[in-house]
C-alpha cells in the first residue's frame, strides 16, 4: 500500500514539475513553489484525493482480482467439459471398435463352425449318400437336444426346483427326438425319391389317398358301382332309371379326389378329340403312374396326337420337367411306331399355366400347349355303345369298361341323360349283386 502511496505522489510531482515554466525564475521562487507544493501535499485535500485513489486503486484490484477468478473458473469449465467430450468420444470409439471385435471374433467362430460343417458334410456324402443323410439328421438333432437341455435345466435352476418334472421332460424330450431322428431321414429319403421321380409330385394326393382303391373295390367285389353314390333305401325305392341317373348327378356335382378330376379332363379331352373322328387311347387312365406323361393318343390316318392333361389348381405353373417328358414320351411313340408315315404333334392341356422357362422351352422343342383349358363338366358323359351282336349297351363314367369303350359307330353316341339313352333303346350292362358291407 505504501509503495502505491510513493509511486502515486511521485507522479503528480513530475506532472508538476513537468508543466511548470522554470525558465527566469530564481532559488527563491522555486524553493516558494516547493514549499507550496509541499503544503499541498500536506493538506486536507491531498489527502483525501490520496486516499480516494487508493481505494479506487483498491477496487480496480479487486475487480482485477474478481475477473481473473471468473476467467479462471470458465477456463476450467472448459478445460473439464473438452475433456468430457473427448473422453466420451473415446469411449464411444473404443465400445465401437471391442464391438467390432466381438462381432469378427462372433463371425470367425461362425466360419470355423460352418467349415467343420461342411467338411463333415463332404466326408460323409463322399462315403455315401445315405451316410450323408445320416450325418445331417444327426445334426438337426443335435441342436433340437441343445433346446431340450436348455427346458431341463429351467426346470432344474428355477425358484422351486422341479426335479421330477425335468427327469420325466428329459424322456419324453429322447423318445421325441428319436422319433424325430427316424422323421427327419425319412424326409430326406421322400426327397430323393421326389427328385429323381419328379412325377410322383403330381400323384402324391392320390398315392396317399384311400380314394385311389375304391373303383377296384367295387370291380372286385362285384358290388354295383352305383352303391357309391345311392343308401340302400334309395337302392330299393327308385326305378333302373332314377337309380342310375342319381347316381350320375352325385357323381358329377360331388367332391370328387384329384384323381377322379384327373380322370374327368381327361375323358372330356378325348370326348373332345373323338368327336372330330379321332380313335382315343386313355394311356393315364390305363397305366397311371406309368403312363410316361402321354395321357391320350389321338389317332386319324397317319396323323398322332400325343396329349397330357393336367388338370390343376389356377394359380399353379406347370414346369419344364413336364415340356420335356411329354417332348420325350412323343419321340419315342414315333420310334416305336410301325408306321413309319405317321406325323406327331404333341400337346399339352392345362386349366393352369406353364412357367416362363416351360413356355420357352415348348416353344423351342415345337411342343404345343393349352392354357386355361377348363373341364366342362357338363358335357355329355354316357357312352352309347352297340356291341358286336347288335346289343346296345350304355356305361356310366364310373363303370368298369367306360374307358375301354370306343364310340365311332353310326348308331353310336354320347347321351347327356341316362333317360335320353335308355329312350334310344340302350341298357346299362351292369347287374346288381348285392350291396358291400
Amino acid at each position: 500500500m505504501c509503495m502505491e502511496v510513493i509511486i502515486v505522489i511521485c507522479i503528480i510531482i513530475v506532472f508538476v514539475l513537468y508543466n511548470t515554466n522554470f525558465d527566469g525564475e530564481s532559488k527563491e521562487e522555486l524553493r516558494n513553489k516547493i514549499r507550496y507544493l509541499e503544503q499541498k501535499l500536506n493538506g486536507d485535500d491531498f489527502k483525501k484525493l490520496l486516499v480516494q485513489t487508493s481505494r479506487e486503486i483498491e477496487n480496480r484490484k479487486k475487480e482485477a482480482e474478481n475477473e481473473a477468478r471468473e476467467i479462471r473458473a470458465r477456463g476450467r469449465k472448459y478445460v473439464d467439459s473438452l475433456t468430457q467430450r473427448v473422453t466420451g468420444e473415446l469411449e464411444l470409439k473404443k465400445l465401437n471398435l471391442q464391438n467390432d471385435i466381438n462381432n469378427f471374433e462372433i463371425e470367425k467362430e461362425n466360419l470355423i463352425k460352418r467349415n467343420s460343417f461342411l467338411e463333415g458334410l463332404y466326408s460323409s456324402f463322399q462315403e455315401s449318400y445315405i451316410s450323408g443323410r445320416y450325418w445331417l439328421v444327426e445334426q438337426y438333432i443335435e441342436v433340437v437336444a441343445e433346446k431340450d437341455f436348455a427346458e431341463i435345466e429351467f426346470f432344474k435352476n428355477k425358484k422351486n426346483p422341479a426335479i421330477k418334472a425335468s427327469e420325466k421332460l428329459a424322456e419324453i424330450q429322447l423318445e421325441r427326438r428319436e422319433l424325430l431322428r427316424k422323421y427327419k431321414f425319412l424326409e430326406y429319403q421322400l426327397k430323393t425319391y421326389e427328385e429323381y421321380f419328379p412325377f410322383l409330385l403330381d400323384y402324391q394326393n392320390e398315392i396317399l389317398n384311400d380314394e385311389i382303391t375304391r373303383d377296384t373295390n367295387y370291380v372286385k367285389s362285384g358290388v354295383d358301382p352305383v352303391n357309391r353314390f345311392l343308401n340302400p333305401e334309395e337302392y330299393s325305392a327308385l326305378s333302373t332309371t332314377q337309380k342310375n341317373q342319381l347316381a350320375l348327378t352325385r357323381y358329377i356335382q360331388g367332391n370328387l379326389s384329384n384323381k377322379d378330376i384327373g380322370k374327368m379332363y381327361e375323358r372330356y379331352l378325348g370326348y373332345f378329340y373323338e368327336k372330330q373322328g379321332y380313335d382315343i387311347q386313355f394311356i393315364g387312365i390305363e397305366k397311371g403312374v406309368e403312363d410316361l406323361g402321354q395321357d391320350l393318343i389321338c389317332s386319324k390316318g397317319n396323323e398322332v396326337i400325343v396329349i397330357q392333361a393336367k388338370c390343376w389348381a389356377k394359380n399353379r405353373e406347370i414346369r419344364e420337367r413336364h415340356i420335356f417328358q411329354l417332348f420325350s414320351t412323343t419321340l419315342l411313340h414315333k420310334m416305336e411306331n410301325s408306321n413309319k408315315k405317321a406325323k406327331y404333334t404333341s400337346i399339352l392341356y392345362t386349366t393352369a399355366q406353364l412357367s416362363p422357362l416351360a413356355r420357352d422351352i415348348a416353344d423351342k422343342l415345337k411342343v404345343k400347349y393349352v392354357e386355361y383349358f377348363s373341364l366342362d363338366k357338363g358335357y355329355p358323359m354316357i357312352k352309347c355303345n352297340v356291341g358286336k351282336q347288335g346289343e346296345k349297351i350304355y356305361h356310366l363314367p364310373f363303370d368298369q369298361m367306360y374307358d375301354k369303350v370306343k364310340i365311332s359307330g353310326e348308331d353310336e353316341f354320347y347321351a347327356k341323360t341316362v333317360e335320353e339313352a335308355e329312350n334310344k333303346g340302350f341298357r346299362r350292362a351292369f347287374k346288381f349283386k348285392g350291396f358291400s358291407s
